[in-house]
């Protein structure tokens, strides 16, 4: 059910004969969709029958790092 939803939604989101509006919509719609399908557990099962380790990379937050409530002060 919600693959077919989602080809719709793409379907309709580069239909270049629809207002704007609602193509940016169904396009929003469709990115909302993959989400709730959740391909990554299918991606590391493929890798898995290749042979090849499925490493996940966590973002680390760069280090010197400012507080940005100190670009807010007040300039008397």
């Amino acid at each position: 059910m919600l693959v077919s939803l989602a080809v719709d939604a793409l379907r309709l989101s580069r239909d270049e004969g629809q207002d704007p509006r609602v193509r940016l919509q169904a396009s929003g719609r469709f990115q909302s969709i993959l989400r709730q399908l959740n391909f990554e557990e299918e991606v590391a099962e493929i890798q898995r029958a290749d042979g090849k380790k499925q490493e996940k990379s966590k973002a680390k937050p760069p280090k010197n790092v400012t507080d940005p409530r100190s670009l807010l002060r007040v300039v008397k």
